[in-house]
């Protein structure tokens, strides 16, 4: 356990399903990125073997306790990132925290008794109070779409899931009746980057990196994604005892008073992920990324908008013939749609609609109440898009990329907007 950390990296595997031996590569990965003494790294991962216990990993706890005690008068000699000339392939068994030191909460988790949402629960609590840091990551591992069925990191045994409600109430453990310590939420999952989950996740985080469509095993790039962070933490931590040096000033207060620029790192992790993702490109593999911004005032800026727009929508929906409801229909077929065709990106949507009204006002020049109506609801479409990307400073979407041929109008966030209401809806 790194004393007076700058940053806890928590990775929580929802592997008790088929993907668990897929998994197993990305642990690896994390640990081969290294260690640095003000860093920890805390993975969760639940096999789907049976008589095999849930296990959480310090992630090189035995590398770093050596290393401190091998350089005790050189604090930058402590830390190793990355390989270098050492080939040799280390076993992540050494890291694994003895059931002796887990919380009684992590421990009934590894028991293999608890469901989805108490197993993350457990781990967060556990990360955040075992492993304290001025802030966080939050890796979530597993299968997605948390939007109309609940499915988030489903666990076979016992059968469950996370809710999006679950989900916020466990992110709230990062705020402590404050702002969120959580800088990075990773959604390591399919069709998570929704309007739906901005909107319920709404300053617990400070930024998220999600997808709308499919994400595939291996698509986070964690050896480096984890290597860029321990460098930067390194980098801003030896400068500033360099610095406090030279000045002869007290170089443990310069080092503990020396923060990594967040926003930076998170930058630079999205860029990270994004360009490794172009590689699926070569197998025939579609993907797309966003990065959005959770602050509060950003998020809630969309509430309105989006609240006008469904209430036109629906006064033009309700007439058995109506031109605007065939061009809200036909927007909906054109618009950039993921799982299905039962998520659809709210942007592109918007956009569609608002071409096909402008388009039609050309038409009806000569009819100011159609002309006015269309006008109108172009209007809102566009107040919608603006509160989502703004183009004149950063809005909630900060940046969003896609590769390949199948989502080539991804903008970031799509909406659960299925063809037919849904024949198990019960709420």
């Amino acid at each position: 356990m790194s004393e007076n950390a700058e940053l806890t990296v928590l990775v929580y595997n929802a592997s008790d399903n088929p993907l668990a031996p897929l998994l197993v590569s990305e642990l690896k990965a994390i640990k081969d990125a290294g260690f640095q003494q003000h860093t920890n790294v805390i993975v969760y991962f639940d096999p789907m073997e049976r008589g095999i216990a849930t296990q959480v990993y310090d992630v090189n706890r035995k590398r770093k306790e050596v290393f401190k005690k091998r350089f005790p008068q050189d604090p930058e000699l402590q830390d190793r990132i990355g390989d270098g000339r050492d080939s040799f392939v280390r076993k992540f068994k050494e890291d694994q925290i003895p059931g002796k030191k887990l919380t009684g909460g992590m421990r009934a988790t590894s028991a293999g008794v608890d469901d989805a949402f108490t197993s993350l629960k457990n781990f967060v609590e556990f990360g955040i109070s075992k492993y304290k840091a001025e802030r966080y990551i939050l890796f979530l591992v597993g299968h997605g779409m948390i939007i109309g069925n609940d499915a988030f990191l489903p666990d076979e045994d016992p059968v469950s899931a996370i809710t999006l409600q679950n989900l916020k109430d466990v992110l709230a453990n990062f705020t402590n009746n404050g702002p969120t310590s959580l800088s990075l939420l990773y959604l390591h999952s399919c069709s998570m980057s929704s309007i739906e989950v901005a909107y319920q996740l709404r300053g617990l985080a400070n930024y998220l990196i999600a997808t709308q469509g499919p994400t595939f095993v291996n698509s986070v790039p964690f050896r480096q994604v984890i290597k860029k962070t321990l460098n930067q933490v390194k980098e801003v931590k030896d400068n500033a005892r360099r610095e406090a040096s030279a000045a002869r000033q007290n170089e443990a207060e310069a080092v503990n008073n020396a923060h990594v620029d967040m926003d930076e790192l998170i930058r630079k992790i999205f860029s990270h992920c994004m360009h490794h993702n172009t590689d699926f490109i070569t197998v025939g593999y579609s993907a797309d990324i966003v990065l959005c911004d959770l602050n509060r005032e950003k998020v809630e800026r969309l509430k309105k908008p989006i609240q006008d727009l469904v209430s036109r929508l629906k006064e033009h929906l309700a007439p058995r013939v109506s031109l605007i409801k065939d061009l809200i229909l036909l927007s909906h077929w054109e618009s950039q749609s993921f799982y299905s065709e039962n998520y659809t990106d709210l942007h592109d949507f918007c956009d569609c609609l608002a071409k096909r009204c402008r388009d039609q006002m050309l038409v009806f020049a000569d009819n100011e109440p159609v002309k006015a109506e269309l006008q109108k609801l172009a209007e809102e479409c566009d107040e919608v898009k603006s509160a989502i990307i703004d183009e004149s400073e950063p809005g909630l979407v900060l940046r969003e990329e896609n590769h390949g041929m199948r989502y080539p109008f991804a903008r970031g966030l799509s909406v659960y907007f299925p063809w037919c209401e849904p024949l198990d809806d019960q709420r």
